[in-house]
Formats: C-alpha cells, sequence, structure tokens
C-alpha cells in the first residue's frame, strides 16, 4: 500500500526586515516588507502511523503543556512575590515604626 502524500503550496518571499528569502504556507505579500517572488507545490509523504502512535503522541503533547503551564505558573508567582516584596519595602520605609506594630 502506497503511503498517502499531501501537497502543499508554499509561497515564496523576500522579507525585507530580515533580508532573507522565505518559504511560507500562505501569501504575505499585502504585508509591509513580504515581496512575492514566486509559488511552488511540494509534495510530502506522510510518515507511517499507527493509531496507538497517535495517542502517545498526543500524550507527549499534553505533558509538556503541562510543564509549560507549571513554569509559566512558577514564573508568574515569582513575579507576584517580587511585587508584594517591593510594595512592603515602600510601605516600610515610608513607617518606620511598622515593624513595631
Amino acid at each position: 500500500m502506497k503511503a498517502p502524500e499531501i501537497t502543499v503550496k508554499l509561497y515564496i518571499h523576500f522579507n525585507t526586515h530580515l533580508e532573507k528569502v522565505e518559504a511560507v504556507a500562505c501569501d504575505m505579500s499585502h504585508l509591509q516588507g513580504w515581496i512575492l517572488l514566486g509559488t511552488h507545490d511540494v509534495t510530502i509523504t506522510v510518515p507511517p502511523h499507527a493509531p496507538i502512535d497517535l495517542i502517545d503522541r498526543q500524550i507527549e503533547s499534553l505533558k509538556n503543556q503541562q510543564s509549560n503551564v507549571l513554569a509559566d505558573s512558577l514564573a508568574k508567582d515569582r513575579d507576584i512575590e517580587k511585587e508584594i516584596q517591593r510594595l512592603l519595602s515602600i510601605k516600610e520605609s515610608a513607617n518606620p515604626d511598622y515593624l513595631n506594630n
């Protein structure tokens, strides 16, 4: 059995901001700095996969998302704690008797 194939149209642009040629999956020439040089159809063979592989990849993706959410949450927690400490410092310097109350 022949593996399935997908055909994708690539839009070749010159990006004046980065001064390089780029291939993207959509026409960006309506945006400033993107000059369409041409298009090219590319046919890609889909890698073989079993349904169980898709489940494993989805689990891996969810675990990565979970790790990212946790890391983002910890970073936000640190930022909030820094702001609390900054405000407490301002309060203490404005009221020297703060610690005696």
